[in-house]
């Protein structure tokens, strides 16, 4: 089913008989998004047109707005950044339930368990297989020859769907300057031009995003809006918030 969905369909859809929503029900068993930016949200994701914000407290689909749009985007391998890979456990078990191939990446992870994580990653993309790939990534391997590897393998072979920095948990530490690996995923999103970012928080403000905007050099290639500028979703903005240094 996820391949008969039509992007320029979404918007215009009735909520309570879209594809987008049918997906919903698919994939996560819930008839209709919890609230109208949720699905703003998701919608402008699925786009693949700008680098989203989206900033929802626990318990009003955040990682929904995000997982969706990566479950539908078929034969791709998503990256999601964490701080803590121990608080995505619930995430991941929900992914398994819908067969999903699902891996964490740490500084625990050993060379051996490096080597059958490419080699999986390699067979599914090579195979053109229909299932879904996430790699759940923490932020002290970024400069780990291995990922290097894994992410070169990606973009070369145009199997990177979507790159997710998931910060339900450390907004604060933005602004203190705590998170130096950040400026390293700054560098990434350079190298990854055409792919989509995500930016998913729990709570935040103009200056904070602000300042996760130009730390991980976020962008659109909208051709409305100036390129340095990106959309951010939370439950103060009922339409697209602009955000633009």
């Amino acid at each position: 089913m996820a391949g008969m969905l039509q992007i320029d369909d979404i918007p215009n859809a009735a909520p309570e008989d879209s594809v987008l929503n049918s997906l919903l029900d698919d994939f996560f068993q819930h008839r209709h998004f919890k609230n109208p930016t949720q699905r703003k949200a998701t919608v402008q994701i699925l786009k693949r047109e700008t680098d989203v914000i989206v900033s929802l407290p626990k318990g009003y689909g955040r990682t929904t707005c995000f997982q969706l749009p990566i479950l539908i985007c078929q034969q791709k391998v998503s990256i999601v950044f964490v701080g803590l890979s121990s608080r995505v456990n619930m995430q991941i078990t929900r992914l398994n339930r819908e067969d999903v191939y699902v891996e964490v990446l740490d500084a625990e992870t050993s060379s051996e368990e490096w080597g059958l994580v490419q080699s999986t990653i390699h067979r599914l993309c090579n195979m053109l297989s229909s299932h879904n790939s996430i790699l759940y990534v923490t932020l002290d391997v970024i400069f780990n020859v291995n990922f290097s590897h894994l992410l070169r393998y990606l973009i070369e072979t145009n199997n990177l769907g979507y790159i997710v920095v998931d910060e339900s948990y450390c907004e604060n530490q933005w602004m203190s300057g705590q998170k130096q690996n950040y400026h390293a995923l700054g560098l990434l999103r350079c190298i990854c031009n055409h792919i989509p970012w995500v930016v998913a928080t729990i709570k935040t403000n103009i200056e904070v995003v602000n300042r996760i905007k130009s730390t991980l050099c976020l962008r659109t290639q909208r051709p409305d809006i100036p390129k340095d500028s990106v959309l951010w979703y939370g439950l103060h903005f009922e339409d697209d918030a602009v955000v633009d240094n």
